[in-house]
């Protein structure tokens, strides 16, 4: 029987989070550094993973990593402003650990035929595996108490969106609050900053949200989009690629251009509760489509198709 591994060799909390759900339904280990596996499944591909997934190569090891977007390359600009690196470093850092990864890792895999086709670009063919969600964990409360003051939610790790969503909460006229899962980058009134929460708080805390507020400019999938959807949360989003990949229809978007405009579009799916219902039933049949069953079985099946090669 093949020994497998996920490793995981950052902080990132979607990561770790991945790396447990493919682990358990492939019967895999979850390890940060690795030495006897027949496969080795990296959760990226940046230089952290590199020197576990050469030594793995090297000993003959099957590895495979994920790409989950290249935007420290097609967005460097905004991903340096999230990081606190200079541009240059931001794009020169990310340059060369895909150049050196490519002679060590047999496949890659990237989440949504979006961010596959801008890595093409870089003369890597990624494998698309989209990602899933625990149903038995996201899923929508037996009831939601509704106060007159609205409850939005914005769940992120990169501060652009918190930053944004703050500017656009700010504009609204519709009575409320802003929630936010993620790095704290200003005061401002309404606002609440949360602490890091276990799946299943997330998940309540998803279920209790009017809306999620989610305007990223630039994502490799947008599994917090998918969660949400799962708990029944109707979704506003920027118009963007991956994210409109995996919501489909199911969500509301906007295209990130004028502030003001995009608050008023807030303010309406706030105040219209037959949209709110219609948006909650889409993001559950939505939601339903994406499982890590579903995951792994794509995983597998992109594994012998790049093998079948070699």
């Amino acid at each position: 029987m093949l020994r497998i591994s996920i490793l995981i060799r950052d902080r990132n909390e979607s990561h770790l989070k991945i790396a447990r759900n493919i682990a358990k339904i492939m019967g895999a280990k979850v390890c940060t550094n690795e030495r006897s596996s027949d496969i080795v499944i990296g959760m990226d591909s940046t230089s952290a993973y590199l020197p576990c997934l050469a030594k793995a190569k090297l000993r003959g090891a099957i590895t495979a990593a994920f790409i989950h977007d290249i935007r420290s390359i097609s967005h460097t600009y905004l991903t340096a402003r999230d990081t606190g690196r200079s541009p240059f470093e931001q794009r020169l850092r990310r340059t060369l650990s895909l150049n050196f990864a490519k002679p060590f890792i047999d496949a890659f895999f990237s989440p949504t035929n979006a961010a596959a086709s801008t890595i093409k670009e870089y003369t890597i063919d990624p494998c698309v595996v989209p990602l899933g969600v625990d149903h038995t964990i996201y899923k929508p409360a037996c009831a939601r108490k509704r106060s007159e003051q609205k409850v939005i939610l914005t769940v992120a790790t990169k501060p652009h969106i918190v930053k944004v969503s703050i500017a656009i909460f700010r504009r609204l006229r519709t009575k409320s609050r802003l929630l936010v899962r993620g790095p704290r980058v200003v005061k401002a009134p309404g606002v609440y900053y949360l602490p890091k929460l276990t799946e299943h708080a997330l998940a309540r805390l998803y279920s209790m949200a009017d809306v999620l507020l989610y305007p990223t400019l630039h994502e490799g999938f947008g599994l917090v989009v998918l969660e949400a959807m799962a708990c029944g949360t109707p979704v506003i989003a920027f118009e963007e690629p991956a994210v409109r990949e995996v919501a489909g229809d199911a969500a509301i978007f906007v295209k990130p251009t004028s502030l003001r405009e995009i608050a008023e579009t807030v303010d309406w799916v706030l105040n219209n509760d037959d949209l709110l219902k219609e948006m909650s039933e889409k993001g559950l049949n939505r939601a339903r489509e994406f499982t890590w069953e579903k995951t792994v079985k794509a995983l597998y099946a992109c594994l012998m198709r790049k093998l079948a090669h070699f």
